[in-house]
C-alpha cells in the first residue's frame, strides 16, 4: 500500500516532520529494552532468573502431582495387591497404611519376581520390599525429575510434611505439561514477531513516505 499525500503543499513539511517523529518514536519503543538490556547484560548483572525461564521453571511437587493411579492399603494381600497393580494401567502403585501414611510402592515387577519364588500370595503385601521412591510437596521440579529418572519408574509418590500420601507425579503427565508449555511459548513467539514485523513494515513506508515528500520538496525548488 502507498500513502498518498494530497493536501496543500504548504503543508507538507509539517506532515513530513510528524511521520518522522513518529516512525522515531516507535522504533525507539521496538528498541529500548534491547538497547538497555543489552548494557545490563555487558555489564554483568542478572536480568531474569534462568530457571524461569526453564520449560517447568520452580514449580514444586505439589503443582505436579495429580491423582495415584490406585492405592494399596497396607493389609492387601500380595495376590490382591497384584490385582490392583494390573487393573491401575501403570507398573507401580503407592502402598498406605491405615491413617494414609507413605509406606511405599508396589511394582509390577515385584509382583511377577514374588510368584517366581513362590512366596505365599496371601500374605500382606507389605511382606514385600516396596519401593521407596518419593517426593515431598515442597521439593522443586528438578528433584522430581531426578527422582524419575533414577528410579527409572512410571511415576512417584508426594508426600507432606508428615509423610502422609498426597498426590502422584507420572511421567506421562510431566511430558503433557511441557508439550502444554511448549505450544503456548512457540505460538506467543510467532504472534510476538508477527506484531514486530507489521509494525517495522509501517515504520519503513514511514520513512519511505517521507524522503518521497523531501525529494519531491527539492524538485520544486
Amino acid at each position: 500500500m502507498t500513502l498518498a499525500y494530497r493536501g496543500p503543499d504548504w503543508a507538507r513539511p509539517a506532515i513530513g516532520g510528524a511521520l518522522v517523529g513518529l516512525a522515531t518514536g516507535v522504533s525507539t519503543f521496538l528498541t529500548r529494552y534491547t538497547i538497555y538490556t543489552t548494557k545490563l547484560v555487558r555489564r554483568g548483572d542478572v536480568l531474569d532468573d534462568p530457571v524461569e525461564k526453564t520449560l517447568i521453571g520452580r514449580v514444586r511437587a505439589e503443582g505436579l502431582m495429580g491423582r495415584e493411579p490406585a492405592i494399596i492399603g497396607e493389609t492387601l494381600s500380595i495376590k490382591d495387591a497384584a490385582t490392583v497393580v494390573r487393573e491401575s494401567g501403570t507398573t507401580v502403585v503407592p502402598v498406605v497404611a491405615t491413617d494414609g501414611t507413605f509406606l511405599g510402592t508396589l511394582s509390577a515387577l515385584a509382583v511377577a519376581t514374588a510368584s517366581e519364588q513362590g512366596i505365599d500370595t496371601s500374605q500382606p503385601v507389605t511382606s514385600l520390599q516396596l519401593g521407596d521412591e518419593h517426593v515431598r510437596r515442597s521439593e522443586f521440579a528438578s528433584v522430581v525429575l531426578r527422582t524419575l529418572l533414577e528410579a527409572g519408574v512410571e511415576g512417584i509418590a508426594v508426600t507432606d510434611d508428615d509423610g502422609k500420601l498426597i498426590g502422584w507425579v507420572a511421567q506421562r503427565d510431566l511430558v503433557r505439561r511441557i508439550y502444554r508449555q511448549q505450544r503456548r511459548a512457540l505460538e506467543q513467539a510467532e504472534s510476538e514477531s508477527s506484531w514486530g514485523s507489521r509494525m517495522n513494515a509501517r515504520i519503513a513506508e514511514f520513512r519511505r513516505h517521507r524522503d518521497s515528500l523531501e525529494a519531491h520538496d527539492e524538485g520544486r525548488l
